[in-house]
């Protein structure tokens, strides 16, 4: 017994011990990984405020063609110099509602980065500028085509649309030079899923890619409102807004289109010009072509004596914003004012030219009580019935369904001043 119990001692006492190794804690590694990531957005940060500030040196603001929109011109040449010079990708959110000089700035950029292409050169860094507008596709997936097709012109074939987004792939995972992709009018290609803009983004999070995005929204809202969350998160921060033109900005737009005049009234004339048009939709096209119509009444009626500037400021508004459509929308009954406003509501949180009836009536309901009526689903279709007979909406059939999709038959501008709706409010 004695033999066995100290045999067995034995084997206990030589059997090895196990030490656990000591381990780092998550909270370890999470702070040693955000140390890492801070420091290299801090990096970031600072390499685009130092891009920005030589931006404002090197280029000469005025060949910002718009007046009050150099900061975002030097916001977006910023990020689209930082990333060519840090050899890395991203992708810039554009938005503001139309006539706000989104897509005139846009380009002017890649006009300035063009006319730097020899400086780019001698780094050794040159780059490609394409520049596709959705409107001109005839279906979302054909981006696809024209992508690769533009991206390599002188190897233009027929391509089916996905073997076009392969072989995109296979050339972003070669080496190549920096590629920088505009796409405007960008909520034509948004497809149920967003997949077309998904690939888009995915290929942007990639620094290695060397793909530099800019999306252009006709719309004001946030990225996060209007797209599915798996692209919103890969859009990034990189925002620049276009709002509407307020008076005073118009005013300067209007007086600098038409010169610089002593006339007291003139001047006058085109601030009440200004705040009018601000006020419906700050849309700086609109203004411009009433102050040309504006000088057009004066003209003619100078050799009669009768030529008030002020008086001709309200014929010209009157003329471009009396047509047919809008006294239509004028006319329209309270609830058909409310339906139109829910449409507009639905475009405008959306982007998109069209909505689906049912998404009008859920913001009719929603909205009815508030305004002290009661209204039900088939109140709606009736109206909306009554629009499309009017040619104030269009649908896909005369027989209005919940899926159907509608959109207005009439610019938002006119809408919202048949409506007598507050562009800021």
């Amino acid at each position: 017994m004695n033999t066995r119990s100290s045999k067995q001692d034995k084997l206990v006492s030589t059997r090895p011990i196990r030490r656990s190794s000591p381990r780092k804690t998550q909270s370890s590694r999470r702070t040693k990984a955000i140390v890492i990531d801070s420091d290299s957005e801090d990096d970031r940060v600072v390499e685009v405020k130092e891009t920005e500030e030589k931006v404002t040196q090197e280029f000469n603001l005025a060949s910002c063609p718009l007046p009050c929109r150099e900061a975002q011109f030097v916001d977006i040449l910023s990020f689209l110099e930082s990333n060519l010079k840090l050899s890395s990708s991203g992708c810039m959110y554009v938005s503001g509602v139309p006539g706000t000089g989104k897509t005139v700035v846009v380009k002017a950029v890649l006009e300035a980065l063009e006319n730097t292409h020899s400086k780019y050169k001698k780094r050794k860094t040159d780059f490609k500028i394409l520049y596709i507008n959705g409107l001109t596709l005839s279906a979302p997936n054909r981006i696809w085509k024209r992508f690769y097709n533009e991206l390599n012109p002188s190897q233009k074939s027929r391509l089916t649309p996905d073997v076009a987004r392969q072989k995109l792939k296979l050339y972003f995972e070669k080496d190549h030079e920096p590629v920088i992709l505009v796409i405007d009018e960008l909520d034509q290609i948004l497809d149920k899923q967003q997949a077309i803009l998904y690939n888009l983004l995915d290929w942007t999070v990639h620094p290695s890619n060397l793909f530099s995005l800019i999306c252009i929204f006709n719309t004001m809202h946030l990225p996060e409102s209007v797209l599915t969350m798996r692209n919103a998160s890969r859009m990034g921060m990189a925002r620049c807004a276009f709002p509407p033109y307020t008076h005073d900005e118009l005013t300067i737009i209007v007086k600098r289109a038409i010169g610089t005049s002593e006339s007291e009234k003139l001047n006058e004339a085109m601030s009440l010009l200004a705040r009018k048009v601000a006020a419906i939709s700050g849309d700086a096209r609109r203004a411009l072509e009433i102050a040309k119509r504006t000088l057009e009444i004066v003209k003619t009626k100078s050799s009669s004596g009768n030529s008030s500037v002020v008086v001709a400021v309200g014929e010209a508004f009157k003329e471009l914003f009396s047509s047919p459509k809008i006294e239509a929308v004028k006319h329209c009954t309270n609830l058909e004012k409310m339906v139109l406003r829910s449409i507009l509501g639905e475009l405008q949180s959306s982007g998109a030219e069209e909505t689906k009836v049912i998404n009008v009536i859920k913001s009719v309901t929603s909205s009815a009580p508030y305004e002290g009526m009661v209204v039900t689903v088939d109140h709606i279709i009736h109206v909306l019935r009554n629009l499309y007979g009017s040619k104030i909406i269009l649908m896909e059939t005369n027989i209005p369904s919940i899926y159907n999709k509608i959109s207005l038959n009439v610019s938002i501008p006119d809408v919202q001043y048949g409506l007598g709706v507050n562009v800021h409010e």
